[in-house]
């Protein structure tokens, strides 16, 4: 419990020292000015410690909780890998819905790499702006309270954490859309949350055509970006480190799972009819 919020959570380290690591949503203790409580059910019975922010990231809605004296009976759980997820395949959520404690559900992986604007998700400007990539949408049941819990694949290994449900106007029950935050990004996010307590995302600082196919259609570069001068509207990047890009989304889900600011990016670019080669050094998401 996070002030007068609820949400799940799930162990991910414990040192030698008996300090823990736990993961949620960014959404679950936002202004919670560290009075967090978590409650641990160990043998059936409720066990309540305090717990402060170690860090927390909106971009990705994550967030790292630091417990001082963890329960010993309290594992971390193992972390699987979410890029061999396929479409079908069985997924189980556990959380809290609606304050039901230690709920679990089944449901299969109905799709991976979906990209959701946080705007959509209710965040604000600057920050809605940008986007949450290569979610995993699957239709196990999962409701408000669920919010930060582990999505299991059937080894028992965590692939992603959830993090929001689709709604329809009028409609206030689950409607088999589930998303979670894949297990590569969550690796990647946390354990910097853990040493520096905040987590820099690659930016290009530029603006794409969401709907084009065959690449990226850029739409518009940002004067203070790390592409101006290199890029320019009408552009259209077909690669990037040797690699065929469908999609939008295949070279923002690339940048999110694999690259830091300050780090080079090289691109094919069609320009006028030809093809040239730029190489662009990612610079840090402004707020």
């Amino acid at each position: 419990m996070a002030g007068t919020k609820s949400g799940s959570g799930f162990v991910y380290r414990v040192e030698a020292n008996g300090k823990g690591y736990i993961v949620t949503n960014h959404h679950v203790v936002e202004d919670a000015e560290n009075n967090i409580n978590v409650t641990f059910f160990i043998n059936g019975k409720p066990v309540r410690v305090s717990a402060t922010v170690k860090g927390e990231d909106i971009y990705s809605d994550l967030a790292v909780l630091e417990v001082d004296n963890i329960p010993s009976e309290a594992k971390p759980l193992l972390i699987g890998d979410s890029t061999r997820l396929l479409v079908g395949e069985p997924v189980y959520a556990i959380g809290n819905p609606f304050g039901l404690e230690g709920s679990m559900t089944s449901g299969i992986v109905s799709q991976v790499g979906r990209v959701l604007r946080l705007s959509e998700l209710g965040v604000p400007e600057p920050w809605g702006k940008y986007s949450i990539v290569d979610i995993i949408q699957f239709d196990a049941a999962v409701n408000p309270g669920n919010s930060g819990g582990p999505l299991l694949n059937s080894l028992g290994e965590v692939v992603g954490v959830t993090f929001a449900i689709e709604t329809a106007e009028g409609v206030r029950a689950f409607i088999g859309i589930g998303y979670a935050i894949p297990s590569i990004i969550m690796k990647r996010v946390v354990n910097v949350l853990i040493e520096n307590g905040t987590y820099k995302h690659p930016w290009m600082g530029i603006m794409y055509d969401a709907s084009y196919i065959g690449g990226v259609l850029v739409k518009e570069v940002d004067k203070d970006g790390p592409s101006y001068g290199k890029l320019k509207p009408g552009d259209v990047i077909v690669e990037f480190n040797n690699h065929t890009i469908n999609r939008a989304e295949d070279l923002v889900i690339y940048l999110e799972r694999y690259k830091s600011p300050g780090e080079a990016i090289s691109l094919k670019v069609k320009r006028d009819g030809e093809f040239e080669y730029v190489t662009v050094i990612l610079g840090e998401r402004p707020e």
